[in-house]
């Protein structure tokens, strides 16, 4: 691939392997993405890179869906109903455009969906029942250097499901940061997954960004709480909960 800059504080940046310029290459295409964030206070002078798939692709459907890249019978992938997959091309493309199908539905392929676009609705017919037909919602979004995409019904119905899910992800993600041997990659994987559901909901969210005082009064309330000082944490906590960060 071409050179990533791995020096840049918040560079975010997409590319592809093989490289999409190189016309003899006939392996599977991939796209990745690379963050480039700041380390932890005590690290502060340290990088932290992140390297991902491009897309991640969400089924929020009561059903299992398939996914087939353009017209490529061959290049399918499928999709497990609530399931969330890290994507790749399953064929050399210059443009991921998807068609779907729901097989517990008996539906035929849809027309195809431009991931590029923030939101699409297809039909999918039923091919035993022609009076029957859903329409099939595709939202798609940029979070840093990965194009997420989800897919559910139209209809006012997945709302509940969708806050239902939402709420699943929050409490995993607590479990997740609570556990000492978790990785940055269930951190990270967990995060996409919320702010995606989140864009998706129509919510507003937004990280609260940490002054040096910030982070010295948190370090300060955690060591009051290990050196069971509950006076001075019951302090520390409330002036947290006073800057909105609790």
């Amino acid at each position: 691939s071409d050179a990533v800059t791995i020096d840049a504080m918040g560079h975010n940046v997409r590319f592809c392997n093989p490289d999409k310029k190189d016309k003899e290459s006939d392996q599977q295409k991939r796209i990745f993405g690379v963050n480039v964030n700041g380390a932890p206070s005590l690290f502060a002078y340290s990088h932290i890179v992140t390297f991902t798939p491009g897309y991640f692709i969400t089924n929020l459907c009561d059903y299992d869906i398939t996914l087939r890249l353009g017209k490529i019978e061959e290049a399918i992938t499928d999709i497990k109903a609530g399931e969330t997959i890290a994507y790749h091309c399953p064929t050399v493309t210059d443009k991921v455009e998807l068609a779907v199908k729901i097989p517990d539905l008996h539906t035929v392929w849809t027309e195809l969906y431009d991931t590029s676009k923030e939101e699409e609705n297809k039909l999918l017919f039923n091919e035993e029942d022609e009076d029957i037909d859903i329409l099939l919602r595709m939202r798609g979004g940029m979070n840093n250097s990965q194009r997420e995409i989800i897919f559910d019904f139209a209809d006012d119905f997945n709302i509940p499901n969708c806050v239902t899910y939402t709420l699943d992800l929050v409490k995993e993600a607590n479990l997740v940061l609570r556990n000492k041997n978790s990785t940055l990659e269930e951190v990270e994987d967990l995060y996409y997954a919320l702010t995606t559901i989140i864009y998706i909901l129509g919510l507003d969210f937004s990280l609260k960004v940490l002054t040096e005082d910030d982070i010295k009064v948190y370090q300060e309330y955690n060591e009051a709480k290990q050196n069971k000082n509950f006076e001075l944490s019951d302090k520390l906590r409330n002036t947290l909960i006073e800057r909105k960060i609790f």
